[in-house]
């Protein structure tokens, strides 16, 4: 099959793992673990935002960016998920502090309550 350009879509995360195997990207193996997909995916969306401040996709990307480390930390290990949880919150603030009535808002909302009980739940274990 030919190779995929890259490009910014709204499923990123999704292409980011679809597109990590050696048919579509070589020199890549063709399996690949979530967890690297989605730090793949953060740092993608990082790279976007950098190179693109002023486009008209930085709400996207800073969501699917909050999107990744909000699936990463929620099927993360327990040992790690202390630590993943926090970076998916900081994300989250940052999402908000740029686009506080975000198209997303419904799913940040739902989302961030669900890290917010994660993390509640890691503390009164400690």
């Amino acid at each position: 099959p030919p190779l995929l350009p890259p490009r910014f879509c709204r499923r990123s995360s999704a292409w980011v793992a679809s597109c990590r195997s050696s048919a579509m990207l070589p020199g890549v193996a063709p399996k690949t673990s979530a967890t690297s997909a989605a730090n793949s995916a953060i740092t993608a969306f990082d790279n976007f935002i950098e190179n693109f401040p002023g486009s008209i996709y930085r709400e996207d990307a800073l969501f699917y960016k909050f999107d990744s480390a909000y699936k990463l930390a929620v099927n993360s290990v327990v040992w790690k998920q202390q630590e993943r949880t926090e970076v998916a919150l900081k994300f989250y603030k940052n999402l908000m502090r740029y686009f506080p009535e975000t198209k997303y808002r419904s799913q940040t909302t739902q989302m961030h309550e669900t890290l917010e009980n994660i993390k509640n739940n890691l503390t009164t274990k400690s």
